[in-house]
C-alpha cells in the first residue's frame, strides 16, 4: 500500500495529471506521513464557518474536488486568499468570497514536525 501512495505523491510533484484527483492526492500524503511517523491531522473536513480567521495556513476545500492551501485575511470584500493552479503548472495566488462561491470546508496543515520516539 505505501507503494501506492508514494507512486500518487511523485506523480503529484511530476505534473499532477488531469485524470488524478486532489483529494486523492492529499489523502495519500497524509497516509505516508503517519506511516512514517510523522504526527498525521485527522483526515476529516471541517465546516468552513469553524475555520480559523487569525491568518493560520490551512487546506481549503471548494466544492467536490478543489483543494488549495490558504488563510483568511480580514478587512477585504475576498478574504480568502489561496495558491490556485488550473493547469497544473502554473501556480498563483487567489482570492474568493466568505460565503457561497467560496471555500466550504477546511482542514487543519498536516504537522511536517516528526513525533518524537520515546524507548
Amino acid at each position: 500500500m505505501l507503494r501506492d501512495e508514494l507512486s500518487l505523491i511523485v506523480a503529484v510533484l511530476n505534473g499532477y495529471p488531469a485524470s488524478m484527483a486532489r483529494d486523492d492526492a492529499l489523502r495519500a500524503v497524509l497516509r505516508v506521513t503517519a506511516l512514517a511517523g510523522a504526527q498525521a491531522e485527522p483526515v476529516a473536513w471541517l465546516p468552513i464557518a469553524a475555520a480559523p480567521r487569525d491568518g493560520t495556513n490551512i487546506l481549503l476545500r471548494f466544492g467536490s474536488d478543489g483543494v488549495s492551501q490558504g488563510k483568511y485575511v480580514p478587512g477585504t470584500p475576498h478574504p480568502w486568499k489561496f495558491i490556485e493552479t488550473n493547469d497544473g503548472i502554473t501556480w498563483l495566488v487567489n482570492h474568493s468570497v466568505d460565503g457561497p462561491g467560496g471555500p466550504s470546508h477546511y482542514m487543519p496543515m498536516p504537522d511536517a514536525k516528526p513525533k518524537e520516539k520515546h524507548t
